[in-house]
């Protein structure tokens, strides 16, 4: 489907164009919905589905200026893989922070041992 195509039945189920900046354009709905789509990639494999603009927003940021995300929920980890582009730094570097946060809440960390534990001043 073309891009033009795309956008027109996007735009007949009440979405919006609330952002577009370099290759993403976020549509929004009034009851808060939103969807990211990147330009780059094909739109059944490049949006994602968020429930805030908001949120939205700050991913398209995020992607834009290399900022990485921290402390998210694993829903939102999958909406940064489903748009992101080919900059394999940053999906690296993204992949390498999703894997730490996934053995840290199974408790595979290492453990941390505070050296001035007990110590005088």
């Amino acid at each position: 489907m073309r891009n033009s195509d795309t956008l027109n039945s996007i735009t007949r189920k009440g979405y919006k164009v609330k952002y577009h900046r370099n290759n993403f354009i976020i549509f929004a709905k009034k009851s808060c919905a939103s969807i990211i789509w990147n330009t780059d990639i094909e739109f059944e494999n490049g949006h994602t589905h968020l429930k805030s603009y908001a949120q939205a927003e700050i991913i398209c940021e995020n992607i834009i200026s290399g900022k990485y995300p921290h402390n998210i929920i694993d829903y939102l980890w999958h909406s940064y893989f489903r748009v992101l582009t080919d900059d394999n730094e940053y999906k690296i570097k993204l992949l390498e922070l999703y894997e730490a946060k996934k053995d840290k809440l199974k408790g595979n960390q290492k453990d941390y041992i505070n050296i001035n534990k007990g110590s005088k001043r």
